[in-house]
């Protein structure tokens, strides 16, 4: 019995995504959990995956995903184990896995064996289940054995949901929080770096969420994850309460973020000739949030482009398209991180992009110009002459428009910027390497298996309007569109290496 090339390209396809999950579907293995104590400072483990005396509460690890959560807490002779009770993720494990499903439609057999393998591997790996987010357990601790506690300092973050002053009341603004905190505070403090916490606060999408806001029990697995991100224990939030000619009034709130409460709050006036804005216009704030200046991921694909060629010879425009060869495909661009895609939703995006395509075509193998019987009796110096065998580097600047879903991210992206072709089918005497500008358009679709590993499908296209590109015998090549399936990797740290280069140094 003869499998049909569907079937083979959708257990592929599964194959392929479950090597870049490391063997779990969508969701990926592991989510953040948020561990805190009453008394804190007490060692825990989490089903084995934190060593004993390394972590003490409270804290924020990654964890895997499974039925159940086994936390064991000990200091000296204390020991305690408790069991949490997770959930199974309904809507990704029976919803999400649609998606390898409808990629076999064609197949209906195919689509069920797929569909099914992918919730069954959910379930073995332990990726259909959903863990609490936000665990406090009080425990028994003898008070002899209380008060030999280790004190650990704590770290704690800074943020102003919404406001944007410029760099001289920042850091004022900085520097009067991190006084407030140590007033309020009795004990050692760590400050979290801006560039630590300006990243975190995008990656869990709250940059303009209050405190309030973030301590709601539908937002438990995104503060678990800044926990995780920052180490942070406590917050200190800045709010803009009033504005007039001659001073702005901000409120600073003491929060502990274990918790989820407000511990203190004061005022304080600033005086508005030494500092000329505390809330940055639309454009300010759309650019801070939408403008990309370091691409911040990876993609490996294979690729197999169509060939836009068109004749060589004068006053003839004929277009025509040849498909090339399986070839491979690496993009530097800019995407989101996967907390975006946890409701539907949009997000644009602007920012300078690579591409480096491999492009591999026998242009004369035409009826009209070649047989292949006549093209196997050529010599290679013949045959280097009636073929394009290159590499193109585009370096676009992309507007990305996305829609986000459950299961992933569907884009849409156009942009211009040099196109470096490099021939590599001509002898080295005769090697040419051109720049030109070119228009760049496509459409992908973004599905992450963890916070770091994604699953890229889409195409793109490069287009010359009038010079070509390449000439090759009778054909001339004008561009190329690129199909590509493959596995990306994100880069979370650099929106905060951008974000450290133009903010003031921590003080």
């Amino acid at each position: 019995m003869t499998l049909p090339k569907t079937s083979i390209v959708s257990f592929l396809i599964f194959f392929f995504g479950c090597l870049s999950s490391a063997c779990a579907t969508l969701g990926g293995r592991q989510q953040p959990v948020a561990v805190d104590t009453a008394p804190r400072g007490v060692a825990v483990g989490i089903n084995g995956s934190v060593e004993k005396g390394d972590a003490r509460t409270p804290l924020a690890v990654n964890v895997k995903r499974s039925s159940s959560l086994e936390l064991e807490y000990q200091h000296d002779v204390y020991r305690k184990k408790n069991e949490v009770d997770c959930k199974v993720r309904v809507g990704t494990v029976f919803g999400g896995n649609l998606t390898f499903g409808l990629l076999t439609l064609a197949e209906p057999l195919s689509a069920l064996v797929v569909y099914a393998s992918a919730v069954g591997l959910d379930f073995l790996s332990g990726a259909a289940f959903e863990c609490p987010h936000h665990i406090q357990h009080a425990l028994s601790v003898p008070e002899a054995l209380a008060e030999t506690l280790p004190e650990t300092c704590s770290r704690v973050l800074i943020l102003a949901p919404g406001m944007e002053p410029d760099l001289a009341l920042k850091a004022a603004l900085v520097e009067e929080a991190q006084g407030f905190a140590k007033r309020v505070e009795d004990g050692c403090l760590e400050f979290v770096p801006a560039a630590v916490s300006a990243d975190a606060l995008q990656r869990s999408m709250l940059e303009n969420e209050t405190l309030e806001n973030i301590v709601k029990p539908e937002m438990s697995r995104k503060l678990a994850q800044l926990l995780r991100d920052t180490g942070a224990v406590k917050a200190v939030e800045l709010r803009l309460e009033e504005q007039t000619d001659s001073f702005v009034t901000v409120s600073f709130s003491f929060w502990d973020l274990y918790a989820q409460e407000r511990e203190s709050t004061y005022r304080k006036n600033f005086n508005r000739e030494k500092f000329d804005t505390l809330k940055g216009g639309w454009v300010s704030q759309f650019l801070g949030r939408s403008l990309k200046l370091l691409p911040n991921s990876v993609t490996l694909s294979a690729s197999n482009p169509t060939l836009n060629l068109a004749d060589n010879i004068p006053n003839q425009e004929r277009r025509i398209g040849r498909r090339g060869s399986l070839v491979g495909l690496l993009s530097v661009t800019s995407v989101e991180h996967p907390n975006q895609y946890d409701t539907w939703g949009t997000g644009i995006q602007f920012g300078p992009a690579l591409f480096i395509d491999s492009i591999a075509h026998q242009v004369e193998v035409d009826r009209e110009r070649i047989t292949s019987s006549e093209w196997a009796k050529l010599t290679e110096a013949e045959r280097q002459a009636r073929e394009f065998r290159a590499s193109a580097l585009t370096l676009p600047v992309d507007a990305v428009l996305s829609l986000h879903t459950p299961a992933g991210a569907f884009r849409i992206f156009v942009g211009y910027g040099p196109l470096v072709y490099i021939p590599t089918s001509k002898t080295s005497e005769s090697l040419e390497t051109r720049l030109f500008g070119a228009a760049h358009a496509g459409l992908d679709w973004v599905a992450y298996f963890s916070d770091n590993v994604f699953f890229h499908l889409g195409a793109h296209a490069i287009s010359r309007s009038k010079t070509s590109i390449e000439e090759q015998g009778a054909f001339k090549l004008m561009g190329w569109q690129a199909a590509s399936l493959g596995v990306g990797y994100y880069f979370p740290a650099t929106s905060g290496y951008v974000e450290s280069l133009l903010s003031q140094k921590d003080k």
